[in-house]
């Protein structure tokens, strides 16, 4: 299913939480909890925000119009989905740890004093008005929700979006092209239980020879004697665990290895490549992000082995998807991200 920027960002936040404290946002964490002074409209408190039940209700629609959308208009609600839950189960969880994570970010950024901008403000007015104004009656309707609730939630999405960038700018700083260097390779692999060594060892020898003096492809070499269909890869250093793909980060354009022994297994690698400048580039902007994520994941479960919450779990549960085949919008990320990329 595809899904927008801001929200694959916040579930990897909250997959990664997973990983860490062994369970997502549900109802024995931090962020869900007992029932204590949450009024029925009014669906879970993080800190000093408290996330009323139309802001929940805006992204619960705009996700199960998406799950709609991608199911070609029609969908079984009831259908069995992961972990004996129904799929309504399934985004009510996703709504719910979505809005957590959100408002959980927010929180943070406002205990860290981060503010607004009258531009960023004004950009939000406008993006609530537009999604608002692109609402069917039976939305609003289903939502029981105003341009305010839009706006609220806009702003809350800005505050966790400023908060991970704070806490997170500066991780990955020190990875270096090298580092994220990324190479092509074509290879021979041989094993010592199929040929004696010496034999291997002979083999090689004579495909160096003949690739060096120009008188055959290395490729051709290698469709003739490796035991591997594969015979080319494109190699990442911060990757390669295995002794070949490690030992061939030390050739040059167009050079031939030695022969190269793992246990029972025998390599011998040509490099087409030793540097892929694009990709090289995408690795280390893959590399950094992901030194983000973990610095603020780190950070982010910090933040939440001190702060209060509560959770009204019987609010979210009464809370339905809708069956009104007026009730379809699933724009509300989009005109987010639209007013950021433009410089909110």
């Amino acid at each position: 299913m595809k899904k927008n920027k801001f929200l694959i960002s916040v579930m990897i936040l909250t997959a990664t939480m997973t990983a860490v404290t062994g369970c997502g946002i549900k109802t024995d964490t931090p962020i869900v909890g007992k029932i204590a002074g949450l009024n029925s409209d009014e669906v879970f408190e993080v800190g000093e925000l408290v996330c009323p039940k139309e802001e929940y209700m805006i992204l619960f629609m705009n996700n199960q119009n998406l799950y709609k959308k991608n199911f070609g208009g029609k969908i079984d609600w009831n259908a069995a989905a992961a972990e004996n839950k129904t799929l309504q189960d399934v985004v009510k969880e996703q709504t719910k740890e979505e809005l957590s994570v959100i408002y959980s970010l927010a929180d943070w950024a406002q205990k860290n004093h981060i503010e607004l901008s009258a531009q960023e403000q004004s950009a939000i007015s406008e993006s609530a008005k537009e999604y608002y104004n692109g609402m069917t009656d039976e939305e609003r309707n289903y939502t029981n929700s105003t341009m305010k609730d839009v706006q609220n939630l806009y702003t809350k999405m800005l505050f966790a979006d400023k908060e991970k960038t704070a806490v997170s700018e500066d991780a990955g700083s020190d990875i270096s092209d090298e580092q994220a260097r990324v190479i092509k390779i074509q290879y021979i692999h041989m094993r010592s239980d199929k040929q004696s060594e010496k034999k291997i060892r002979s083999t090689f020898k004579k495909v160096s020879s003949v690739v060096n003096g120009g008188y055959q492809d290395f490729v051709r070499e290698a469709k003739q004697y490796s035991l591997d269909a594969t015979l080319e890869l494109t190699l990442k250093k911060n990757e390669a665990d295995q002794k070949f793909e490690q030992e061939a980060f030390q050739l040059n354009d167009g050079e031939i290895s030695s022969m190269i022994q793992d246990g029972s297994d025998y390599y011998l690698v040509y490099c087409v490549s030793s540097y892929l400048e694009e990709e090289t580039k995408n690795n280390k902007s893959a590399m950094i992000e992901a030194a983000k994520q973990r610095l603020l994941n780190q950070k982010y479960n910090e933040y939440l082995s001190s702060v209060n919450s509560d959770f009204n779990t019987a609010a979210w549960k009464k809370s339905d998807v809708a069956t009104d085949s007026n009730i379809r919008t699933t724009n509300l990320i989009d005109i987010y991200e639209k007013a950021k990329q433009s410089g909110m």
